[in-house]
């Protein structure tokens, strides 16, 4: 007999008056990512959505509506590109988040998502601008997930094998790759400078 998932006790639990217990946040994201998420390093927010476009339009608070349905089909758009290389009026970076980069699941930059934002760009001065110790403190799903990446807005991200603080292997700081190699499903850090 199949174990009954968590969302059915906690149904179940309250159509019988039981008290639910309430299951930590983390563990239900783990559960399902959905297919492109993003993760925004200044505010904590992190949000998933059933394509693409619905995710980048949530990235930019809503400047950028209008980027291809797939993942893989908007690293060739070079217009999208431009579009995330950060807001083009004083107006629009009061209300857009900076894209830092975007991962992917597969190598050649398909498969699900996770575009990582902030509120701030990099800036090209050899430090670090943002560092992600664990990504599991973002979206544990996407531990050991990532196969390909690209950045923008100046950055070049690193990625970890173990935490940033544990070390192991990384990339070393690049713009984009489109296979991770050795690193292919490895990713638990990640920097941005």
């Amino acid at each position: 007999m199949k174990a009954p998932s968590i969302k059915s006790v906690f149904a179940t639990g309250l159509l019988l008056g039981c008290t639910a217990i309430a299951v930590p946040a983390q563990a239900q994201a783990a559960e399902k990512p959905g297919d492109h998420c993003v993760a925004n390093l200044s505010t904590g927010s992190n949000e998933c959505f059933g394509t693409f476009r619905e995710s980048i339009a949530f990235a930019t608070n809503g400047q950028v509506t209008d980027a291809p349905l797939t993942a893989r089909a908007a690293v060739a758009d070079r217009t999208l590109k431009a579009k995330l290389e950060g807001p083009q009026t004083a107006e629009a970076s009061r209300a857009v988040a900076y894209v830092l980069s975007i991962e992917y699941q597969l190598s050649g930059y398909g498969g699900a998502s996770l575009g990582i934002t902030a509120n701030t760009p990099c800036v090209r001065d050899g430090q670090r601008d943002f560092t992600v110790n664990d990504i599991r403190d973002i979206n544990p799903w996407w531990n050991d997930r990532i196969s390909s990446f690209d950045g923008y807005n100046t950055c070049d991200v690193n990625h970890y094998e173990h935490q940033v603080v544990n070390g192991g292997d990384t990339t070393g700081p690049r713009a984009s790759m489109s296979s991770m190699g050795a690193m292919d499903n490895k990713t638990t850090g990640l920097t941005f400078g």
